[in-house]
Parts: C-alpha cells; structure tokens; sequence
C-alpha cells in the first residue's frame, strides 16, 4: 500500500466517521422535535416548535385549531422585537459589570406558567379564585401552574432535564468520539430550549 492510498483511506474514514456524528445527532432532533429528517435541511425553526407543542398537545387532548391569517392590506402584521443596546466602545480601565441572563425567555415562561394553555380571559378569570391565576402588567391572566400546568412550560422542562441528561452522559463518555457525540446533543437541547420564546 502506498502513502498515497494510505492518506486516501484515513481522509475516507475522518469523512465517514464525521458523518456519522451528524447523522447521530440529527435523529436526535428527530426524536426531539417529531419532524421528518428531511425537514432538518428543508424547513425553519418554526415547523420545529410546532410539531413539538401538536405532539405535547394530542398527549394531552388538547386540540390546537388552525386560524386563517387576516392581515390588512394584504401584508404580514410586524411585531416589535426585544431591545438591543449597542455598545459604547472605548477601553474602560474599571472592570464593567456585565448581566447574562441563563435562557431569559424560556425561564420566565416556566417561573411565571406563561402558555396559549393557560391564558385565561378577564371573564373566566372571574370564575376563579384570585390565588389561582396572576395577571401580567400587560394585563394578560395566566392561570399558576398549581392550577394547570401549561404546554410550553412542560416542553421547556422536558428539554432542559433532556439537556442535563445528556451532559452527565458526556461526562462519563469512554471515548472521545462518545464525549463528541454527547456534546452535540446537549448543544442541540440547549438550541431547541433557546428556540422556544421564538414562537410564543
């Protein structure tokens, strides 16, 4: 065998082995989020989301109706996004404080039951007693998660165990591949857990 051949076969089997992660952890999210692999490279984040709250849904005989879209004019209605500060370049002799918060989004909706599921209208909400639901300074009542634990919020937790599951896996991986294949898939519990505040 010539060094030529020998190269051949070792790029062959770093490609293959490579591949052979991907294809791993795609049917990871496969099974996380109940989507056909083709729509892994063929369709957004959206459809993700989506078919995860449909299958949490059915599990709980909820039905999710389809609304038609009526915009006027003809054109999608815009929505205001989260506000982002630019930085103030400069060199700062003093250390400068700096917040992060873990997973903003998805932990307020879990601290505060915040679903489609539990949004209760003002007229329900005076059926019930005052301990069993909160109203947000937008006005919107959520009933607790005493009361009714919301889709989303039990979605959230479901991936965040997945997420801490699969890094004590990588912890005790025997090999480097293993470990390799672990952290794909924390990292892809986390990118599933971060895309959740996308759809509400």
């Amino acid at each position: 065998m010539t060094i030529a051949q020998s190269l051949t076969e070792i790029v062959f089997l770093l490609i293959l082995s490579h591949n052979i992660v991907i294809v791993s952890l795609m049917n990871v999210i496969v099974k996380v989020t109940g989507v056909p692999m083709s729509f892994l490279i063929s369709r957004g984040q959206q459809i993700k989301v989506f078919s995860m709250i449909l299958r949490k849904c059915r599990n709980v005989k909820l039905l999710v109706p389809t609304l038609r879209k009526n915009f006027s004019g003809g054109t999608d209605a815009g929505y205001e996004g989260a506000t982002v500060l630019d930085p103030i370049k400069a060199y700062y002799e003093e250390p400068i404080a700096t917040l992060d918060f873990a997973s903003l989004y998805p932990s307020i909706m879990q601290a505060y039951n915040l679903c489609f599921s539990t949004l209760v209208s003002p007229a329900d909400a005076r059926k019930l007693d005052p301990s069993q639901y909160k109203r947000s300074e937008n006005g919107h009542i959520f009933v607790t998660a005493k009361t009714k634990k919301g889709i989303l919020p039990i979605i959230l937790e479901e991936l965040l165990s997945a997420r801490k599951r699969a890094k004590k896996d990588m912890k005790n991986a025997a090999t480097e591949f293993e470990k390799e294949v672990q952290n794909g898939r924390q990292v892809r519990f986390y990118f599933r857990f971060s895309n959740r505040d996308g759809i509400y």
